[in-house]
């Protein structure tokens, strides 16, 4: 029964991809980038997991990612016939206007956050060292937390439309990431700007680029650890971690629902951020607190991470679980139409940006991070305050 679980879950790929596919003529969709890295794992935890000292897959945990994927590309479906009929995507699915004023903005912008972030590094230097707790809860919150947020636009944007003259802020950006020390957000600017290459056609996919990407995300990986840990760090001790980390949200899931745990305890934590927003401005002014649910996948390794569908699966249960799963799918769907239809650099990296939060979907969810609700509005102000100081400033525009 289990392989036959297994062969479902790659049929509903194959077949949603295929449809994906031919409605926006393009394989790089919410549906392929959210599924297939977690197919791939999962492979990998199966045939290579218990070797390495993991527990087993359980193989019914597949049934919460084959009713999820499905919810999930339902929104699509419905957008597609809503508004793209009329649009000619399948010669050149994805074009980007050379707007090389916005160009120009983004670059001063990005400047601009750099000197901000140099300042906060310096204040936040005198607190805690680099690497430590403190350093990061300081550097990520308040101005610094804002600053590097829109700086992950920018660097996204950057990576689009490259140039040499990009490298000098490229390069002071990434280190202001990497001294953050959370390993995902250095990851998820760095694959956006990949993934709107390789759907502008700037960049071309194939086994050595691939290869590349993963070398260089197991450095990054071992820079990050280095910095918290110092010189004396074995390499192996990196490489266990690696794999916890690859593994860590499907066993997690995997094992949560083994053991029969509790589901659908804490709706909210899904959707926290706004929770906490709503407090701070309408409420009682009260932080959401919830818990964090650790599971053991392997000897001494426990994670808290359950995949994308799992988290919100396991917090959420069937009912409002399938609610969060169609509005996600919306807005992801929402934000690759637009991208299509405005052909604007600006909707191409927040949706790009969405792709990679798919693409780590094998890990956790990221809709409890207020960066899933922060970056794609930011984004959108600045598309509605650049065009409508441009139109102002150049009048033409308004009649074009």
């Amino acid at each position: 029964m289990s392989q036959y679980i297994l062969i479902i879950f790659i049929i509903e790929i194959v077949v949603l991809s295929k449809i994906d596919r031919l409605i926006y003529g393009t394989i790089i969709t919410p549906i392929t980038i959210l599924s297939i890295p977690y197919g791939i794992i999962v492979l990998l935890a199966i045939f290579v997991g218990p070797s390495l000292g993991f527990v087993s897959f359980n193989f019914d945990s597949l049934w919460i990612w084959i009713f999820g994927i499905f919810i999930f590309w339902l929104p699509g479906i419905f957008l597609s016939v809503l508004i793209l009929p009329k649009t000619n995507i399948h010669k050149n699915p994805f074009l980007l206007y050379d707007n090389q004023h916005l160009d120009k903005v983004i670059l001063k912008l990005s400047y601009i956050a750099i000197v901000i972030l140099s300042v906060e590094l310096l204040l936040t230097l005198k607190i805690a060292p680099i690497g430590s707790d403190n350093f990061q809860a300081a550097f990520g919150g308040g101005i610094s937390g804002h600053t590097l947020m829109a700086s992950r636009f920018f660097f996204i944007a950057l990576i689009v439309k490259y140039k040499k003259k990009y490298n000098i802020p490229l390069l002071i950006l990434l280190f202001f990431f990497i001294s953050y020390g959370v390993k995902g957000w250095i990851f998820i600017p760095i694959i956006s700007g990949l993934f709107v290459r390789i759907i502008l056609r700037k960049t071309t996919l194939s086994i050595w680029f691939i290869t590349k990407l993963l070398l260089s995300s197991f450095l990054l990986f071992y820079t990050v650890y280095r910095i918290a840990i110092g010189p004396q760090m074995p390499i192996k001790f990196v490489f266990t971690h690696f794999m916890t980390y690859i593994f860590s949200g499907p066993l997690g899931l995997s094992e949560y629902l083994k053991q029969n745990n509790e589901i659908g305890f804490d709706p909210g934590v899904i959707v926290n951020p706004l929770i906490n927003i709503y407090n701070h401005f309408l409420g009682d002014g009260e932080l959401y607190n919830y818990k964090n649910i650790m599971t053991n996948i392997g000897g001494d390794i426990s994670t808290n991470t359950k995949t994308f569908f799992g988290t919100i699966y396991i917090y959420s249960g069937s009912f409002w679980g399938i609610i969060y799963t169609l509005i996600f799918g919306a807005m992801t769907y929402s934000f690759l139409i637009i991208s299509l239809k405005t052909k604007d650099l600006i909707f191409l990296v927040i949706y790009g940006t969405f792709l990679t939060m798919l693409f780590f979907a094998w890990f956790d969810s990221y809709t409890g991070n207020l960066f899933f609700y922060e970056f794609p509005t930011f984004g959108i102000l600045l598309y509605l305050t650049y065009n409508t100081l441009r139109k102002k400033n150049n009048p033409i525009m308004q009649h074009t």
